[in-house]
């Protein structure tokens, strides 16, 4: 695993801030694109370290998540920093 950290750090240091941001987020959390464009700042409870993730983004349509499995809380305490 510190190979494919140590990869992904070097890719990012030249990166946009919004890929030094969107890479981790996918990378530590495994959310799908559409999940991850569907986020809005108050899914991201700072305090607790979690993201609510209830909607994805589709070609431009927004919509709840397909599945109840989809919807989830994920715990995001080393992204808070990121974020």
């Amino acid at each position: 695993m510190p190979a494919r950290s140590s990869r992904i750090t070097s890719v990012l240091q030249d990166a946009s801030w919004v890929k030094r941001t969107l890479v981790p987020l996918a990378a530590s959390t495994g959310l799908r694109q559409s999940e991850i464009f569907g986020l809005k700042w108050g899914d991201i409870d700072f305090e607790r370290g979690t993201m609510s993730v209830i909607r994805s983004i589709v070609y431009g349509v927004v919509d709840p998540c397909k599945t109840e499995s989809s919807q989830s809380l994920c715990q995001c305490i080393r992204l808070s920093r990121t974020l």
